[in-house]
């Protein structure tokens, strides 16, 4: 009953509050889990093992911050009195678990989906949308946005009933490529993601893989000798980056977290 054996029973039980009274729920509990299971030297507990310690507490509230306002918290500068990296860590855990778990908190159900193909996003089901870029109001076609620079984008759309909701702001790339040249049959997996030390990449041989920054300068290429290549990217900045891929079959592209 203590430690992360606690974590699994206070998770079912508010799953089971979620499922009766159909209240949105923050994934504290698979957060937690994250952190113990990729960085066991964080220790999240408090001398008695039961409740948060600093880090703990500060993952908590970043956690509560991403579901609330359906953003990343890595733009507040406010830090509890950890070091830089730790912070920056709990941060993009929280926002990244939070998006994973959209489906298991019920979150999924106030929160519109912004599809991207090539530099053009959208939400569908909707007929009023406003957009914004960076916090600024972007101009768009209503539910369609046409990107020209990387950023973080979002949209707040209206239902037939006048209720307003709000999409997941996320880091959008800017890919310079024509959106149709991404309808082809290529499948490529990159795993894990988010990663720190190595990903992996399955991908048919002969695929050339491109990771592009969000500048959109190349800062790698390799070509596929294998159906799956491993690539090192300890060297590179922490940040976002999108793979790209293309052989004779065609194009593909795919976002991945380095932190």
């Amino acid at each position: 009953n203590t430690g992360e054996a606690l974590i699994d029973s206070i998770y079912r039980n508010y799953q089971f509050l979620s499922d009766t009274a159909h209240q949105i729920i923050a994934p504290i509990g698979p957060a937690f889990k994250r952190i113990i299971a990729g960085f066991p030297s964080i220790n999240l507990w408090g001398s008695d093992d039961t409740h948060p310690s600093l880090y703990g507490s500060s993952l908590i509230a970043n956690i509560l911050y991403t579901t609330v306002f359906k953003s990343s918290p890595i733009s507040s500068s406010y830090n509890p009195g950890i070091a830089t990296s730790e912070d920056s860590l709990l941060k993009n855990t929280a926002y990244q678990t939070t998006i994973d778990s959209l489906n298991y908190t019920g979150l999924i159900e106030i929160t519109p989906v912004i599809n991207q193909i090539g530099n053009t996003l959208s939400v569908s089901g909707f007929q009023n949308c406003s957009w914004f870029y960076n916090e600024n109001p972007y101009v768009s076609n209503n539910c369609m946005a046409n990107m020209n620079q990387s950023g973080n984008y979002y949209a707040v759309v209206t239902d037939s009933n006048g209720c307003a909701f709000r999409t997941v702001e996320n880091t959008f790339l800017f890919t310079g490529i024509n959106e149709n040249s991404l309808i082809s049959k290529l499948d490529i997996n990159v795993y894990p993601n988010p990663a720190h030390d190595i990903i992996n990449i399955n991908a048919p041989k002969s695929t050339e893989i491109q990771i592009i920054n969000v500048a959109g300068q190349i800062i790698r290429t390799i070509y596929c000798i294998s159906n799956e290549t491993s690539l090192l990217i300890r060297d590179i900045p922490d940040g976002i980056y999108i793979i790209k891929a293309k052989n004779a079959t065609g194009n593909a592209i795919m976002k991945f977290i380095k932190e």
